[in-house]
Protein backbone atom coordinates (compact mmCIF):
# COMPACT_ATOMS: atom_id res chain seq x y z
CA UNK A 1 0.00 0.00 0.00
CA UNK A 2 2.62 2.25 0.70
CA UNK A 3 4.64 1.93 -2.97
CA UNK A 4 1.18 2.24 -4.44
CA UNK A 5 0.31 6.02 -2.82
CA UNK A 6 -2.20 4.25 -1.05
CA UNK A 7 -1.41 5.68 2.26
CA UNK A 8 -1.86 9.25 4.10
CA UNK A 9 0.73 8.21 6.47
CA UNK A 10 1.99 5.52 9.03
CA UNK A 11 1.39 5.41 12.61
CA UNK A 12 3.29 2.95 14.19
CA UNK A 13 4.18 1.90 18.18
CA UNK A 14 7.25 0.63 18.95
CA UNK A 15 9.13 0.07 22.26
CA UNK A 16 13.18 2.24 21.43
CA UNK A 17 14.58 0.78 24.67
CA UNK A 18 14.11 -2.76 24.08
CA UNK A 19 14.94 -4.67 20.81
CA UNK A 20 12.28 -6.61 19.20
CA UNK A 21 12.77 -9.76 17.01
CA UNK A 22 11.46 -7.92 14.38
CA UNK A 23 13.64 -4.94 13.96
CA UNK A 24 14.77 -6.25 10.17
CA UNK A 25 10.71 -5.25 9.56
CA UNK A 26 10.38 -2.01 11.03
CA UNK A 27 13.81 -1.24 9.32
CA UNK A 28 11.95 -2.17 6.15
CA UNK A 29 8.80 0.19 6.75
CA UNK A 30 10.84 2.90 7.80
CA UNK A 31 13.10 2.62 4.56
CA UNK A 32 9.40 2.54 2.21
CA UNK A 33 8.55 5.55 4.24
CA UNK A 34 11.23 7.59 3.63
CA UNK A 35 11.56 6.37 -0.32
CA UNK A 36 8.20 7.23 -0.79
CA UNK A 37 8.01 10.21 1.07
CA UNK A 38 5.07 8.69 3.54
CA UNK A 39 5.37 10.41 7.04
CA UNK A 40 5.46 8.35 9.67
CA UNK A 41 5.10 8.34 13.16
CA UNK A 42 6.48 6.23 15.91
CA UNK A 43 5.69 7.81 19.07
CA UNK A 44 2.40 9.55 20.46
CA UNK A 45 3.49 13.09 19.60
CA UNK A 46 4.32 13.46 16.16
CA UNK A 47 1.31 10.68 15.57
CA UNK A 48 -0.94 13.68 17.36
CA UNK A 49 0.43 16.05 15.51
CA UNK A 50 0.20 14.10 12.05
CA UNK A 51 -3.33 13.29 12.75
CA UNK A 52 -4.17 16.86 13.33
CA UNK A 53 -2.35 18.24 10.46
CA UNK A 54 -4.61 16.00 8.32
CA UNK A 55 -7.60 16.54 9.98
CA UNK A 56 -7.47 20.55 9.90
CA UNK A 57 -6.01 20.88 6.42
CA UNK A 58 -2.48 22.47 7.50
CA UNK A 59 -0.31 19.77 6.28
CA UNK A 60 -0.39 18.90 2.43
CA UNK A 61 2.17 17.01 2.35
CA UNK A 62 1.64 15.58 -1.10
CA UNK A 63 2.05 19.20 -2.11
CA UNK A 64 5.12 20.00 -0.52
CA UNK A 65 6.29 16.68 -2.40
CA UNK A 66 5.23 17.93 -5.96
CA UNK A 67 6.59 21.55 -5.19
CA UNK A 68 9.97 19.50 -4.05
CA UNK A 69 10.94 19.22 -7.21
CA UNK A 70 10.08 22.44 -8.87
CA UNK A 71 12.69 25.05 -8.77
CA UNK A 72 12.57 28.00 -6.44
CA UNK A 73 12.53 30.60 -8.88
CA UNK A 74 9.27 29.39 -10.25
CA UNK A 75 6.67 29.87 -7.53
CA UNK A 76 3.87 28.27 -8.36
CA UNK A 77 2.86 24.88 -10.14
CA UNK A 78 2.06 25.81 -14.55
CA UNK A 79 0.00 23.54 -16.55
CA UNK A 80 2.01 23.49 -19.42
CA UNK A 81 5.68 24.37 -18.14
CA UNK A 82 7.64 21.32 -17.14
CA UNK A 83 10.93 20.94 -15.52
CA UNK A 84 13.56 18.57 -16.11
CA UNK A 85 16.31 18.53 -13.81
CA UNK A 86 19.44 18.53 -14.49
CA UNK A 87 21.87 16.27 -12.47
CA UNK A 88 25.88 17.00 -12.81
CA UNK A 89 28.08 14.42 -11.36
CA UNK A 90 31.07 15.74 -9.48
CA UNK A 91 34.62 14.20 -10.76
CA UNK A 92 37.35 15.32 -8.76
CA UNK A 93 39.84 15.85 -11.84
CA UNK A 94 37.80 18.73 -12.59
CA UNK A 95 37.51 22.45 -10.79
CA UNK A 96 34.07 22.52 -11.45
CA UNK A 97 30.93 20.17 -12.38
CA UNK A 98 30.41 19.53 -16.41
CA UNK A 99 27.08 20.98 -16.16
CA UNK A 100 27.49 22.29 -20.18
CA UNK A 101 27.73 18.45 -21.07
CA UNK A 102 24.81 17.62 -18.25
CA UNK A 103 22.58 20.01 -19.70
CA UNK A 104 23.43 19.49 -23.53
CA UNK A 105 22.65 15.66 -22.24
CA UNK A 106 19.46 16.34 -20.89
CA UNK A 107 18.32 18.28 -23.73
CA UNK A 108 18.79 15.52 -26.11
CA UNK A 109 17.31 13.24 -23.84
CA UNK A 110 14.06 15.95 -23.71
CA UNK A 111 13.92 16.23 -27.25
CA UNK A 112 13.52 12.49 -28.00
CA UNK A 113 11.00 11.47 -24.85
CA UNK A 114 9.12 14.51 -25.96
CA UNK A 115 9.28 13.70 -29.54
CA UNK A 116 10.35 17.44 -30.01
CA UNK A 117 12.42 17.16 -33.08
CA UNK A 118 9.09 15.88 -35.56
Amino acid sequence: MIANNDMDMVVFFRDPLTAQPHEPDVTALVRLCDVYHIPLATNMGTAEILLKGLQEGFVDWRLIQERRNVPFRLKKIYPNVFFHEVEVNNYSVFQYPPYDIALASKMADVIKSEELNK
